[in-house]
């Protein structure tokens, strides 16, 4: 960026008219004539530093008339510097994109005052200090990066500023800056600045805090604080799982050393348990209640720094039951498990040959039969419209009808054969986590003796010996289907007789009930074609958005219990804010250089040390002007004065 620039820089040729005082001054002074005196004996008294003050006025009366011209000309010129300056002097001109983080975090409370509050004010005192040929442009930090407004003047980017208002979405700066690049380079204005006012907490940039791309406009990054400069003391709510099985509600979470707090889980509005956590050294704590997995409840905890995460609400499924049809003609080993997990709200239904009616009124299907006859469309139609499907082939299976089955689930996917190993396979979760109730410790007593052969690329979710697909998610429509490859019969495995047994089962059903699943995060999207109609939690309707392939799309934004309808009854989405919202662990310098990358970056206390800018000259030459013409008038007023006086005492 250059030091100082002109406006109309063709207005410099006429400087050599500033030295037109002294050409006419040099012009007026001719040699002196001889003018005969009678008598100089009246001069012989006149004190010579008259004279010399008279001539000092003259030369500071021509440098005066000097500099105005020069004023004048520079004015044509409409100079501009870069330097630092008093902003009634010569306000700030300069090309800015304000990005203002108005993310969940930044509800933290320091001294009765939000960090968004002190964002905003922050950048609504920058924007005062810019001149009105300036062009800002307001960005939302948040998730989405709304686009307040264009590159605007300083006064309705002020507005903007002033209009932002707190969210519950979680916090995307790098998606904000990209934005703001494209901006930019798209109003080919190169060389300008980024100012990015939040938190600055580990969150900000993504969970995977990948380091930016090389701006094409090559704008400065400048990273201005706001709210407090260490962690702030909240509770983050890390892990909260419900044990079906066990009616049991096991939460994890961290929070400032040793700083107890109450925990309470309120159901349908009223008070059900309590309990009392004191974090250790680190800060990590556990604690368990008791709840059914129904009703509209949540779980608070003591006021903190951060208002808003105080509650996590929980997501139950409106069903009370869950419709399980298993087509067998035998595997009690299956019966006895669905039986067992009848507490958890499992209702078993047996047919050797079923309807297209039972197939269709079924939450999950678990195919354990020999043959597929008659079912392979029933059975593909219910799972496009949102039912989920349990493929367990038997070890005397007809392997053609379920190869014909999943033809139509997944092209790819095919039964080579069966495999007969002459030493039994343990059995392990696969590379993604799947499970929550179980781990591969669970696992490792379970032996497999046999199991189908499949060569594919579909999601593995358990591994036999750690090298064969034990277990595979399909998706297809809106619902999903799962192949289960050792069986359950004693003559391919023992599965049977270890506890796991069900909690793997109950595991893998969850999994298939995508339709029921009610938990979300704020910033997601709510998408499906049962769905109808969305109201907030504040009551307000949702309007809903196109999707782009012909369906509809619901916004969730906020934190809390939203009801939807959803297949003509009416269903409750419980939403919480992104759990990394929580976490105010500030950003250390090293990673922040580390995700800045090659970008030019500075990071700043406040926005008053913010980059100087182009500033304007006029106003300063204007007010030089004007004070040299009254210089020039009160000089020649007084030379006037001077020269009326005797020249003799």
């Amino acid at each position: 960026m250059n030091f100082i620039s002109f406006q109309n820089p063709a207005a410099l040729f006429f400087l050599p008219l500033a030295a037109l005082p002294l050409v006419i001054h040099l012009l007026r002074h001719n040699k002196a004539r001889v003018v005969p005196f009678p008598s100089i004996i009246l001069l012989r008294s006149t004190h010579t530093k008259t004279w010399k003050r008279s001539r000092l006025q003259e030369w500071l009366l021509l440098l005066v008339r000097t500099i105005i011209l020069l004023l004048l000309v520079l004015l044509m010129a409409g100079p501009s510097l870069n330097a630092t300056l008093p902003s009634w002097m010569a306000p700030r001109e300069m090309t800015l994109v304000l990005v203002i983080d108005n993310s969940a975090s930044m509800s933290a409370i320091e001294r009765d005052s939000s960090d968004l509050s002190q964002a905003r004010s922050s950048a609504f005192n920058l924007c005062s200090t810019l001149s009105p040929d300036s062009r800002v442009a307001v960005i939302c930090g948040s998730q989405g990066n709304k686009i307040l407004c264009g590159l605007a003047d300083p006064a309705e980017a002020a507005r903007q500023v002033r209009s932002i208002e707190q969210t519950e979405l979680g916090t995307d700066l790098a998606g904000a800056i990209l934005k703001a690049d494209v901006l930019l380079a798209n109003a080919g204005r190169t060389g300008a600045s980024i100012m990015i006012f939040s938190d600055l907490r580990g969150n900000c940039f993504g969970d995977n805090g990948s380091p930016l791309p090389a701006l094409k406009s090559k704008a400065h990054l400048n990273l201005v604080s706001s709210g407090r400069e260490m962690t702030g003391k909240n509770l983050e709510w890390r892990k909260v799982k419900f044990y079906s099985l066990k009616k049991r509600l096991i939460i994890e979470g961290k929070s400032a050393p040793g700083l107890e707090q109450s925990l309470s889980l309120v159901k349908d509005g009223r008070m059900g348990y309590q309990a009392r956590i004191k974090p250790d050294s680190a800060g990590y704590f556990s604690a368990g209640l008791g709840w059914d997995g129904q009703g509209q409840t949540y779980l608070e905890c003591s006021p903190d720094d951060m208002p808003l995460d105080d509650r996590y609400y929980l997501p139950f499924n409106t069903n009370d039951s869950i419709d399980v049809l298993l087509i067998t003609e035998g595997s009690d080993i299956l019966k006895q498990a669905f039986k067992a997990l009848s507490a958890a709200g499992y209702r078993l239904k047996t047919e050797n040959n079923p309807s297209l009616q039972d197939i269709a009124a079924s939450d999950i299907t678990v195919v354990a039969g020999r043959s597929l006859s008659g079912l392979n469309s029933g059975l593909l139609e219910a799972v496009r419209n949102g039912a989920g499907l349990l493929l367990i082939p038997p070890e005397k299976a007809v392997i053609s009808d379920y190869n014909n089955l999943l033809s139509n689930l997944s092209p790819d996917l095919r039964i080579a054969g069966i495999s007969e190993d002459s030493l039994p396979k343990a059995l392990d979760l696969g590379p993604r986590e799947y499970f929550q109730d179980i781990s591969s410790r669970d696992l490792r007593h379970i032996s497999i003796y046999k199991h189908w052969r499949v060569q594919t690329k579909q999601l593995v979710l358990l591994t036999i010996g750690r090298k064969f697909p034990g277990l595979m998610m399909i998706e297809q429509g809106s619902g999903k289907a799962f192949l289960w490859l050792f069986g359950t019969e004693p003559g391919m495995t023992d599965i049977g007789f270890h506890p796991a047994f069900l909690a793997l089962l109950n595991q893998t059903c969850q999994g298939l009930l995508r339709s029921s699943d009610s938990g979300y995060l704020t910033g997601q999207f709510l998408s499906a074609a049962d769905i109808s109609q969305l109201t907030a939690p504040d009551g307000k309707k949702v309007s809903g958005l196109p999707d782009g392939r012909g369906g509809i799309k619901w916004p969730l934004e906020k934190a809390g219990f939203y009801s939807a309808l959803k297949n003509k009854s009416s269903q409750t989405l419980a939403v919480n804010i992104p759990p990394d919202e929580s976490d105010l662990t500030l950003l250390e310098d090293d990673e922040l250089a580390r995700i800045m990358g090659k970008n030019q970056w500075s990071r700043r206390i406040s926005s008053e040390k913010v980059p100087a800018g182009q500033r304007g000259l006029n106003d300063i030459l204007l007010l030089l002007t004007g004070l040299f013409l009254m210089l020039e008038l009160v000089l020649r007023s007084k030379l006037k004065i001077f020269l009326k006086k005797p020249l003799t005492t």
